[in-house]
């Protein structure tokens, strides 16, 4: 598919493909946070080979391999948007992403730098209807937590990797900025951690609190 008229990069509207499910919004007790997937996930789809049709699908981005290194045995596998399900199901995970619905400019462009227009979920309404009154909340980058801080006026500070407790409706949530599970992810992240020979096994590390 080519996102270009007269040689020049169009502009593409983006309407988020599966936050319409609502997926275990009532009744987890931890949740996913994204952005929204790259444009050939939106409608009408063009999913390359190796795409899942759900979140983080993309072939390209990691989310589910380090999931199951961190939180698995061997003989899961997560690699199937059934299977993805079931262990959110089984640990209580639910998942949304920030970005309802967006521009993207530079041809389609999935860089989160290239997004405009963006129509955002409502993130309080999603806490507030939720049975639990103690959530964990984790970004999946810091674009993400400054979303999430646009929305609630709650400001996450983007330096610190660590838990951080936020109070929304009466609602006890730590909340955590991930390591990125994108390709990369890496960029823009301090001298140290970049040119660590071992770095994943740092985000590893890191995404083993989503199962604790």
């Amino acid at each position: 598919m080519t996102y270009r008229q007269n040689k020049k990069w169009i502009d593409c509207e983006s309407i988020h493909p599966y936050n319409d499910e609502r997926f275990n919004f009532e009744n987890a007790k931890t949740f996913i946070i994204g952005s929204i997937p790259p444009y050939r996930f939106s409608e009408p789809k063009n999913l390359l080979c190796g795409d899942v049709d759900w979140y983080y699908g993309s072939k390209d981005n990691s989310f589910w391999d380090i999931l199951k290194d961190s939180c698995c045995d061997s003989q899961v596998t997560l690699c199937t948007k059934e299977n993805q399900r079931k262990f959110f199901m089984e640990n209580e995970i639910g998942i949304f992403d920030m970005i309802q619905k967006c521009t993207r400019k530079n041809g389609c462009s999935s860089s989160d730098n290239d997004l405009y227009n963006l129509e955002l979920i409502d993130v309080c309404k999603i806490i507030s209807e939720n049975k639990n009154s103690e959530l964990k909340l984790f970004f999946t980058s810091i674009f993400v937590a400054d979303l999430f801080s646009k929305k609630t006026g709650i400001k996450i500070d983007s330096a610190n990797r660590e838990f951080k407790e936020i109070v929304i409706y009466g609602k006890k949530l730590k909340v955590k900025i991930l390591y990125s599970p994108s390709p990369s992810w890496s960029r823009g992240l301090e001298e140290g951690i970049r040119k660590d020979k071992d770095k994943n096994k740092k985000r590893i590390d890191q995404y083993k609190d989503i199962c604790v």
